[in-house]
C-alpha cells in the first residue's frame, strides 16, 4: 500500500507562540512514515533491532508534510499554569512531584552524522551506560532499492506527528544505517568501539575476532567449530538500541527492551524547528562534551543573563557594561517541559523565546529589526545526559539569510572572507571560545551543590538564592524537573562522577563504593582538564580534525624547511661563482652574470655573492621558524587555550 498523499492544500507549524502557514505544493508529494527494522527473534525475546527512522516531530510546531512557504505570524504567548512572582518562585511546586518520569525512554542526540567517521566505530555514553556507534555498509547495499513507494506502517496517521517529508525521509533513510549496541562484546566483555568495521561491512571485536551484524546477530566466531553452535546462540548476540537520524543529527533511544524498542517506534525525533522556518540559514552544528552534568547544562541554557559576564567580549555584541535586568515570564506544559519570552538586551534589544521540550531540546529564538529589517536569530541545543558530571551538547544556530546582491569589491572581499572563514571552521573555532567562557564556572558550581546537598542536605531551592525575574527561566526547569522527572537524572546502575576512582584499603565493599561515588561528585578538575578542547571537541569532529592534522603537518614542513634552509647556508663555500653555473658552459644571462661576478673578484653590485645567498636563505629560514611558532598558537585552539575572566579587558 502507498503511503498517502496530502489532501489538505494548508498545513500550520508552531513553535511556542509562533505559527505559520504552508501550501501544499501539490497532491501527488508524498508524506512517508519510517517503521522499525527487522526484529530477530531468539528463544521467544526480540532481539533489540535499529530503527531505521523513527517519526519526525511536531513537538511544538506541529506536523509538517512539506516545506514551509508562507507567512509568519506571531500570537499571544500561552499562558497556561503560569509561573508565580517574587521571590517565592522557586519554592512553588516543590513538594508537588508526579510518577516517575523514564529517562531512558526519550531520544537523545549523540552525535553530528557528518562529523562522524564511517571506517571505524565510536564510544558513546547517555545515562551513564557506554553504547558503540558504527556505520552499517552492508544495510547501506540492502536498502539501495528504497524509493518514493515506500509502504506505510500500521501506525500510520494521516499527516501527523509522524509524518517525514520527502527531504527529511531521505535523510532518515541515510543515516538509518547507523547501529548502536551496548559497548560490550558478548564474549568476554571487551569494548566494541576498540574495534573495527571488517571486510565485510560487520562490527568485530578486536580482542577475539567475533563479527556482528546489523541486529546485533553473531555473524562469526573464529574459534567456533564448523558446525556453528557457538554464533547462533542467543548468548552470542550483541544487544541492540534503537537509532535515527533527521536533519543530519543522529539520535539514540537508549532502551533495548521489547516495549521500549516499540515505543521508540512510536515516538517523535525531537527535530530542529528552524529547519522548516521560512528564509532562515543554518550554520554547520558543533558538538561538544562538556564537563558538568544536565542539570547544570540546562539551567544554563535557560539563563541570558549571564552573557554580557561569563561571554564578555566574545564576539560583537557581549558586554560587561550590557547587563541589566531581564523581565521573563514561563508557562508549564506540564510534563512535556516549558515556554517562555521576555524583553532581551543581552545581545540587542528584541523579544527572546525559549521552549524546552522534555528531555533532550532546548530552543531559543530572538525577533530583532535591524536597520528596518525584521530578522530572526535560532539556536537549537540538543543536551544528552552522558554521566554524573558530564553532558553532551550539540548546537544549531540559523539566521535571517539577507542575500548579498552588491556587485563591488567590498561584496567581493565579504565573499571571499566568509569562504575562508568557512573552510578554516571558523564557527567552530569560535564556539569552543566560547563555551569556555563559562565551563570552568560551571564545573565548580556544579561541585558547591553537591556538597551542599550530600553536607548540608540542601536541594537547590535552598542552595540558591533568586531574587530576579532574569531567574525565572531557571526556576521554571528546576521545578519541571522535580515535579514531572523526579527531580534529576535516574543513572543506570553503577554510573557514576568521572573522577579518580580507587576503592578504600579497609571496610566493606558498599562502604567503599559510596565513598568513591561521594569523592567523585565533589572532585573539582583542573582548569587543563576541564576546558580539553581536544577531547571534548576535536576528536569527535571530522572537520576539524583534519584542520588540525593539516597545520601539524605544515608545522613539521616549516620546521624541516627552517633547518635546510641553515644547513645550505652554512655549507656555502667561498668560491665566487656557483658551480652549476661555472660547469654549465652556456651562453646566456646566468652566464653572463657569473662572468660578471667573476670578473668582479666574486661580488654582485659591491657584495660578495656567497654572503647574499646566506642572507637570503637566513631571511627564509627565520620566516619558516617564525612561521612554525604561529601555527603552534593556532594548533592550540583545537587543543588547549584556558580562560581567564581577570585579564579580558
Amino acid at each position: 500500500m502507498r503511503a498517502p498523499t496530502l489532501s489538505s492544500s494548508k498545513m500550520t507549524w508552531r513553535f511556542g507562540d509562533l505559527s505559520w502557514e504552508e501550501d501544499g505544493e501539490s497532491s501527488s508529494q508524498d508524506v512517508f512514515f519510517v517503521a522499525a527494522g527487522p526484529k530477530r527473534t531468539r528463544g521467544g525475546n526480540s532481539l533489540s533491532p535499529v530503527i531505521r527512522g523513527a517519526a519526525m516531530a511536531a513537538g511544538a510546531f506541529g506536523s509538517h508534510a512539506n516545506k514551509p512557504s508562507s507567512k509568519v505570524t506571531a500570537p499571544a504567548m500561552a499562558t497556561e499554569t503560569p509561573a508565580a512572582s517574587g521571590l517565592d518562585e522557586q519554592n512553588a511546586d516543590v513538594a508537588n512531584e508526579e510518577p516517575s518520569f523514564q529517562w531512558s525512554r526519550h531520544w537523545y542526540g549523540v552525535a553530528v552524522e557528518a562529523q562522524l567517521d564511517r571506517r571505524q566505530p565510536h564510544a558513546i555514553t547517555v545515562l551513564g551506560r557506554r553504547f558503540v556507534l558504527w556505520w552499517d555498509r552492508s544495510a547501506q547495499e540492502q536498502d539501495a532499492t528504497i524509493g518514493v513507494g515506500r509502504e506505510e506502517t500500521e501506525g500510520g496517521n494521516g499527516g501527523g506527528a509522524g509524518a517525514l517529508s520527502k527531504a527529511d525521509y531521505e535523510d532518515v533513510i541515510r543515516g538509518g544505517m547507523w547501529r548502536a549496541f551496548l559497548d560490550q562484546c558478548p564474549h568476554r566483555l571487551a569494548p566494541l568501539s576498540e574495534g573495527r568495521i571488517d571486510e565485510e561491512g560487520r562490527l568485530q571485536c578486536s580482542y577475539h575476532g567475533w563479527s556482528f551484524g546489523g541486529d546485533g546477530g553473531c555473524k562469526n566466531i573464529p574459534q567456533d567449530r564448523p558446525e556453528r553452535q557457538g554464533s547462533t546462540s542467543p548468548r552470542a548476540c550483541a544487544t541492540a538500541v534503537p537509532t535515527g537520524v533527521v536533519n543530519g543529527v543522529l539520535f539514540l533511544w537508549p532502551d533495548e527492551s521489547a516495549e521500549g524498542v516499540e515505543l521508540a517506534s512510536k515516538t517523535p525525533l525531537p527535530v530542529d524547528p528552524a529547519v522548516h522556518m521560512p528564509g532562515l540559514l543554518r550554520r554547520e552544528r558543533y558538538v561538544r562534551e562538556v564537563p558538568y552534568g544536565y542539570e547544570i547544562l540546562v539551567e544554563n541554557l535557560f539563563d541570558p543573563s549571564h552573557l554580557s559576564f561569563a561571554h564578555h567580549a566574545q564576539g560583537t555584541m557581549m558586554y560587561r557594561q550590557k547587563g541589566a535586568p531581564l523581565d521573563l515570564e514561563a508557562s508549564s506544559k506540564g510534563r512535556e517541559g516549558f515556554v517562555g519570552q521576555g524583553w532581551d538586551t543581552t545581545l540587542r534589544p528584541g523579544m527572546f523565546y525559549v521552549e524546552f521540550q522534555a528531555a533532550s531540546r532546548v530552543t531559543h529564538r530572538r525577533e530583532w529589526n535591524i536597520g528596518g529589517r525584521d530578522v530572526t536569530a535560532m539556536n537549537t541545543f540538543y543536551v544528552t545526559p552522558s554521566e554524573p558530571g558530564r553532558s553532551l551538547l550539540i548546537i544549531g544556530d540559523s539566521f535571517t539569510h539577507v542575500p548579498d546582491t552588491e556587485v563591488s569589491v567590498g561584496s567581493l572581499m565579504r565573499k571571499l572572507h566568509q569562504a575562508i572563514r568557512t573552510k578554516m571552521n571558523a564557527s567552530h573555532l569560535f564556539l569552543n571560545a566560547f563555551l569556555d567562557g563559562d565551563s570552568y564556572l560551571l564545573h565548580v558550581a556544579e561541585k558547591n551543590l553537591n556538597r551542599m546537598k550530600m553536607q548540608r542536605n540542601k536541594e537547590w531551592n535552598e542552595a540558591y538564592y533568586l531574587p530576579t525575574a532574569s531567574d525565572r527561566w531557571v526556576i521554571a526547569f528546576r521545578q519541571w524537573l522535580h515535579k514531572y522527572a523526579g527531580g534529576g537524572v535516574k543513572w543506570a546502575t553503577g554510573a557514576t562522577s568521572p573522577a579518580p576512582r580507587t576503592a578504600g584499603a579497609t571496610g566493606s565493599p558498599d562502604k567503599d563504593v559510596d565513598k568513591i561515588v561521594d569523592e567523585a561528585a565533589l572532585t573539582v578538575l583542573s582548569p587543563r582538564e576541564a576546558l580539553d578542547r581536544y577531547h571534548q571537541h576535536t576528536a569527535k569532529c571530522q572537520a576539524c580534525l583534519r584542520l588540525l592534522n593539516f597545520y601539524r603537518t605544515l608545522q613539521k614542513a616549516l620546521c624541516i624547511a627552517c633547518v635546510l634552509l641553515v644547513s645550505i647556508a652554512a655549507c656555502l663555500s667561498g668560491q665566487t661563482v656557483p658551480p652549476i653555473v661555472a660547469s654549465s658552459g652556456a651562453n646566456g644571462p646566468m652566464a653572463a652574470t657569473a662572468a660578471a661576478v667573476s670578473s668582479s673578484g666574486g661580488k654582485l653590485l659591491g657584495v660578495s655573492l656567497p654572503l647574499v645567498i646566506r642572507v637570503v636563505l637566513a631571511i627564509l629560514s627565520v620566516g619558516a621558524a617564525i612561521g612554525a611558532l604561529k601555527l603552534e598558537d593556532y594548533i592550540q585552539n583545537f587543543i588547549y587555550k584556558g580562560y581567564n575572566h581577570a585579564l579580558v579587558p
